[in-house]
């Protein structure tokens, strides 16, 4: 006798759902970017993307694997203030913070949180991280400049300008970080024949313009203009203040130029941006801030625009238009 096989058949609305919970949905992580630029901005546009791009190539996308919050405007301290304590309460497992009064705030209203900063100006003088080796604490990441540029800033603007005589240094110096750059720029100067003097420009309400044009009023007068969040936000003020001064001025980097300044000699941000997807990447997975090593920039360039030159009724010597890395015209 040949016996038919047993065969089990499962009513056909029960298999399905058991397949569908052996595969559970991916879980998504938490973090939050702080940008220092206004929402709109091209900038602020930009360096955002940068770290999208940096962490989609390390296989996190905002929608399946990861969830991130946006604050923008931080270059304005009250403004810096107000989102830290938000964040902060909403406790993300990684905050991505740009810029030096942002990072002061989450400082004060954070203690446990994992912080990658990106261009902030030297955090071992501004107490942010105990050595660039070894940060300790809960803080780490990328910082911008180092105050030796400051001699560069004075030499480039000297070379556009050899009457130039006096400097003023647009910045907020009250930051460690900043004083210790400006230090730089004030005891370099002399040598060059200079005499540098810092203008203070610490809230979007001062009317800095008054300032510079008292300052350009004397004559043989240049600007440089610090790294500050301030600084970048308010960048169409500062050059249309220049301009109408007739005053040479340097920048501390592209958007600068982009928005009619006249040069910038600095880091490439959107590569930093690009590199603290890294630092998210590990600590998501991980490892502590405190073990990371806080990065220097590798990528610098210097642009001129020669529409702003002709703007002041001068042009760039042959020297400085052969070592751009960028001529706007």
């Amino acid at each position: 006798m040949r016996r038919r096989p047993w065969l089990v058949m499962l009513p056909t609305g029960l298999a399905a759902p058991r397949l569908a919970a052996a595969q559970p949905a991916e879980r998504r992580r938490r973090i939050a970017v702080i940008i220092s630029s206004a929402e709109g901005d091209p900038d602020a546009i930009g360096r955002a993307a940068a770290l999208r791009e940096g962490l989609r190539a390390l296989g996190w996308m905002e929608g399946r694997n990861l969830q991130v919050t946006y604050r923008w405007g931080a270059g304005d301290v009250a403004r810096a203030e107000a989102h830290a304590r938000d964040l902060v309460a909403m406790a993300p497992e990684v905050i991505v913070s740009n810029g030096t009064p942002q990072l002061a705030a989450l400082m004060r209203h954070n203690r446990h949180i994992p912080v990658v900063f990106v261009v902030v100006v030297d955090p071992v003088g501004a107490g942010f991280v105990q050595s660039m080796a070894r940060p300790g604490g809960h803080v780490t990441g990328f910082a911008t400049y180092e105050p030796e540029l400051g001699g560069k800033w004075l030499a480039l603007l000297r070379e556009f300008d050899p009457r130039l005589r006096r400097v003023a240094i647009v910045g907020d110096q009250e930051f460690r970080g900043f004083a210790g750059l400006s230090a730089r720029i004030l005891a370099r100067a002399p040598a060059l024949g200079l005499a540098a003097t810092d203008l203070p420009f610490r809230s979007p309400g001062e009317v800095v313009e008054d300032r510079l044009a008292a300052f350009a009023r004397e004559g043989g007068a240049g600007m440089i203009v610090l790294p500050t969040a301030l600084n970048l936000l308010a960048r169409t003020r500062l050059i249309g203040a220049a301009a109408h001064a007739r005053m040479p001025a340097i920048y501390p980097f592209r958007p600068f130029v982009e928005s009619g300044g006249l040069m910038s000699y600095g880091f490439e941000p959107l590569d930093l941006f690009r590199r603290a997807a890294a630092y998210v990447d590990r600590i998501l997975r991980g490892e502590r801030a405190a073990d990371l090593a806080v990065q220097l920039p590798t990528r610098f360039e210097f642009l001129i625009n020669l529409q702003a030159a002709r703007t002041l009724r001068r042009e760039f010597p042959g020297m400085l238009v052969a070592a751009a890395d960028e001529v706007i015209e």
